[in-house]
């Protein structure tokens, strides 16, 4: 079930990867799935294109602890 929704999710972020809202629904599914170490490789990829997001800065800050 996972897998069908994170695959969704990567297709929507190589289509539209100037859209925070389709990085999100990514790693949130990756996180459904526990898949951490993708969670915190995908979120340094999101911030790497829209680095004013400080509450998404935090939340990695958070995971990596």
């Amino acid at each position: 079930m996972h897998a069908e929704a994170i695959l969704s999710a990567r297709k929507a972020v190589a289509l539209e990867p100037f859209k925070p809202a389709v990085w999100k629904t990514l790693i949130y599914q990756l996180i459904q799935d526990k898949q951490y170490d993708q969670v915190e490789a995908e979120m340094e990829k999101y911030l790497q294109i829209f680095p004013e997001d400080d509450q998404f800065r935090k939340m990695l800050a958070i995971a990596r602890q």
